[in-house]
């Protein structure tokens, strides 16, 4: 649990209590903290590999959302490589996906499919269609596809469930109310699935 440079802390056995003294009236960060212990991931992510021949991989992909229908991740962004001796990839988003788009770099040989919000509960697909050069082997190239990276944002969402419970605002104006300047974000750092 870290909180920033103007905070002082004292830390009990069941709880952790900071005090932060602001002096500017600005948006702030004024603690972050990590979990590493066992926790539910906020996104659970299915790769299935097919060797449909010896020159042809297909990728079915499956992202699904691990949290409260009521809260929405923004800015999804899942990257991955394919094989270097690739010749063509095609990807193909399911019938009605809304605000998805997925790119593919032939120099850098990675997919970049990105979605710009994902209610909770939701269950995403992306079928990618690799085509290989023809001195290639299939069973070869399908260890170098992945590994499979996430980067999103959870507003209002928290992995560890810590919460803050308790904040004194020492000039508080009368009829507003200091729990609304809180805010929870649950963001990726290194949020990796190996294929």
């Amino acid at each position: 649990f870290f909180f920033n440079d103007t905070a002082t802390t004292e830390i009990y056995t069941e709880q952790i209590v900071g005090s932060v003294r602001c002096v500017q009236e600005t948006v702030s960060t004024q603690s972050t903290w990590g979990i590493t212990n066992d926790f539910q991931a906020p996104f659970r992510i299915f790769p299935y590999i097919d060797e449909v021949s010896s020159y042809k991989l297909e990728l079915l992909l499956k992202v699904r959302a691990c949290y409260p229908k009521d809260i929405t991740a923004s800015h999804l962004v899942i990257k991955f490589q394919v094989p270097k001796v690739t010749s063509s990839c095609h990807n193909e988003l399911v019938k009605g996906a809304k605000d998805q788009k997925v790119d593919y770099n032939e120099n850098t040989k990675t997919v970049q499919w990105t979605v710009k919000s994902v209610p909770g509960g939701v269950e995403l697909t992306l079928k990618t269609k690799i085509s290989l050069t023809s001195n290639a082997n299939s069973y070869n190239a399908r260890k170098e596809i992945g590994p499979i990276s996430t980067n999103f944002e959870i507003p209002m969402f928290n992995v560890s469930n810590m919460q803050i419970k308790y904040l004194r605002v020492e000039k508080q104006e009368k009829g507003k109310d200091q729990l609304k300047w809180i805010r929870y974000i649950t963001q990726s750092s290194s949020y990796v699935c190996r294929t």
